[in-house]
Order: C-alpha cells, then structure tokens, then sequence
C-alpha cells in the first residue's frame, strides 16, 4: 500500500522520471535471511527463471537476454561486457563480448523497439582491462559511421530477415528511410531479401550506389566487393541504405571510446524502499 505513495512522489517530483520492472513488493517475514533465502529458492525453480510481474513500470529490463519480437512498449536489455556485471579476476579476454558482437546485439535490439544498456567492470585501480577497451572502441567507431541507423529510428514492419545462404538482417526505421543492417553477410556478395525490399540502394557513410535486380520474386542487392567482416543495414523509401561494417577497415581507426558508467540501480530497485 506505500508503493503507490512512492510513485506518487516520484512522479510529482520528477515528472520526465522513469519505473524499471527490477522490484518486488515483498511481505515484511521476506526481509530476514531466511526469508530471502527462500525468496531465491522460489525464484530459482520457477519455469522461465524471471522474476513474476510487477504491477506497476515504465518500461522492462530483461537482463543478459533480449526479446524476441517487436513490442509497442520500449524495453531495455542490460548486461555487463563480460559475464558479471563488477569486475571479475577470473575473466579472460574470451570472456567479454567483442565489438562485433556488441554491434550484431545493439541492431538486434534496436530492431524490436529496445535500448541496450552495456556496463563495464572497472579493476580496483578504476581502469578497464584492454579487451573492454577495445570492444568500446570499435562499438563507437561503427557508431560514428552508423550512428544514423541506430539514433532516433523506430522498429519496422517486421524485426529480421534471413535467407537459406545464412543472410541476416535487423530492420530501423526513420521517417521515410528503412534501415537494414545485414548482421550476418553472405559469402557471393549477394543479400537476397522479400520483394517488398525496392527503391534505390546506397552504401552509409559513401553514399556508393548498390545494383538491386529482382530475381525468383526475391530482391537481390550486390555488395560492393573487397570488403570484410562486414555486418549491413537497409532501408526502404525511394531509397534503401545498406551499411557495410568492416571491423578491420580504415573505418576502425576512428575510435569513440565510450564510457558507461555503472548504474546499481539497473540490477533492482532496493527492497528496502518498500
């Protein structure tokens, strides 16, 4: 009964503020050990392994886990670069997720109407280790290239395509301007989408002209050759955008290191201001 007391003041205080879904109002006999023992033991051996839905957020935050749909409410996927979300000594560089990893996650997400929140674990003299660094990096020199695929777009009609040459693609929009990010290229240089894929085909960042021919009621757009490692967005209007990433082009050398800081309140909203 205080929890809508709560919200009430939050709101009235703070208006623009947001609810995440991170809490659970809880009977006072689950605030002893015991009780958040068996709180864990209960949650633990639920089916989905989530936590039951709360009554009352703005928005959702699956952790290490994104959806796998369009929602017409925001989401926000949160989790750590590594395994944990504070450092962890026992973490190698095979640990933590690489740029190209990041990047496939960020236009998943993007694609279904999400934010991605990305934590970094700082060692105990605050530095970051060199792997963490280096995914940052390449994140936000994709960014800076990118950056108008993933800014201020809106999900699609549908989230992804995919072809039997293993193709796939995670769809944004902007306001007359289809996005496709192809997050898994195809190795003949040839993306082959659903016809309703038409209009003029470029490449971000160049403004390089793409062929789109139609071909067994599929559209096939050619990839500019000599590129690799590439990860690709398109976008439909008059015009479609394809993104070529090459993580090991000279787009890589513009690095935009990002810091993000860590957030405590993205794990929970403390129990204790229930």
């Amino acid at each position: 009964t205080r929890l809508p007391k709560l919200w009430a003041h939050f709101y009235n205080r703070k208006p623009e503020g947001v609810v995440n879904d991170r809490w659970m109002q809880l009977p006072k006999p689950l605030f002893s050990k015991l009780g958040r023992a068996l709180l864990t033991q209960m949650l633990k051996r639920m089916s989905d392994g989530k936590p039951p839905k709360v009554p009352h957020c703005d928005f959702v935050t699956p952790e290490y886990a994104t959806l796998d749909h369009i929602t017409s409410y925001k989401w926000e996927t949160c989790r750590g670069i590594g395994n944990s979300f504070g450092y962890n000594q026992f973490e190698s560089a095979g640990d933590y997720q690489s740029a190209e990893a990041l990047i496939r996650l960020l236009a998943d997400v993007v694609s279904k109407n999400g934010n991605l929140l990305l934590n970094v674990g700082p060692c105990a003299d605050g530095t970051l280790h060199p792997a963490q660094t280096a995914a940052l990096e390449g994140l936000g020199a994709w960014l800076r290239v990118n950056g108008e695929a993933i800014y201020g777009t809106r999900p699609w009609l549908r989230p992804a395509d995919a072809d039997p040459n293993g193709t796939e693609v995670r769809y944004a929009s902007k306001a007359q301007a289809l996005y496709a990010i192809v997050i898994r290229p195809p190795a003949n240089g040839i993306i082959s989408l659903p016809a309703d894929i038409g209009g003029e085909v470029s490449l971000l960042g160049t403004g390089e002209r793409l062929k789109l021919e139609r071909a067994e009621g599929r559209a096939r757009i050619t990839l500019i050759h000599g590129k690799k490692n590439e990860i690709k967005i398109i976008t439909t209007r008059t015009n479609i955008i394809i993104f070529l990433i090459s993580m090991y082009s000279l787009l890589s050398l513009v690095f935009l290191v990002f810091f993000v800081f860590i957030r405590d309140l993205i794990i929970a909203i403390t129990l204790n201001l229930i």
